[in-house]
Formats: structure tokens, sequence, C-alpha cells
């Protein structure tokens, strides 16, 4: 009897020591941990770009392309159009399937129609125009490819 209470002992308190050595990492983890930064587009809200799944963050690493290239390759995807900014972010499209996580340029566009798109409707039904707030492409930052692109109201 007096075995197991010595071994019983023993796991308590090697339990204790564990639940210990565990809050100190957790503890030291929250402290050190800051929230992610994130990078704005002045023509998107964030909240509008979250709502379509999309999370601009500070960028890891650095761009094999510069700004002018990834400008010339959003104005590809949509000829006629202009460049209204562009900013290097860590994307993250939580949306995509698979999720797409890469260092990109988000470029900015204004359409040559002014940034206005048919919207479709039922059959037999006159189509109406829907005024774009943003327009936005994505160029790989390490490729000068195009990822994808986002519009919204």
């Amino acid at each position: 009897m007096r075995y197991m209470t010595r071994r019983s002992l023993l796991g308590a308190l090697t339990a204790l020591a564990l639940g210990a050595a565990v809050a100190i990492v957790w503890a030291t983890h929250a402290r050190n941990t800051e929230p992610p930064q994130t990078v704005t587009l002045q023509t998107a809200s964030t909240t509008a770009l979250a709502a379509t799944g999309i999370r601009l963050g500070a960028p890891v690493g650095s761009a094999k392309i510069d700004e002018a290239t990834a400008s010339t390759a959003a104005v590809a995807e949509y000829p006629g159009s202009t460049v209204r900014e562009a900013v290097l972010a860590q994307v993250a499209d939580e949306h995509a399937a698979p999720a797409l996580h890469c260092l990109c340029w988000a470029v900015s566009i204004a359409p040559p129609d002014g940034s206005q798109f048919p919207s479709s409707g039922p059959a037999n039904r006159p189509t109406t125009a829907v005024a774009l707030s943003y327009s936005i492409m994505f160029i790989d930052a390490n490729t000068g490819q195009f990822v994808e692109g986002t519009a919204g109201e």
C-alpha cells in the first residue's frame, strides 16, 4: 500500500511540473506574439476584402519583380485599364480552392469603362450596370504571373 502512495505522489508531482512548464511556455509565447500587421489599400477597405476571404498582411521576404512590372502584368489582364495603386503584401484568400497564400503585388486598377459591368439576371430581362468601387489584380511577386483578381461594390 505504501508503494502505491509514493507512486501516486510521484505521478502527481510530475503532472504538476509538466503543467507548470506548459503554462510558462504559453505565457511567454502570448506575451511575445504581436497581432499580424495588415497592409491596406486606399481603394478597397480591409473589411470589404475580408468579406471575400482575402487578407493582406505585411510582406514576408522581398519581391523579385518590381511594382512597375507587376502593374504592367495587371493591366495586361484588363487591357485599357489604369493603375490606381499597388502594394506588396502577403496575400491569403481562404475562399480560393485550394486556399491561396503568396507574396503578391495587389494592384488596384480602374477599368476603361468606369468600373461598370453588366449584371445578368433572369432570362428575357434587361441587364443593369453594376458600379464597382474596386478592382484588384494579384500578381505573384516572384514570377510576375497573374494569380487572381477580385472586384466589389
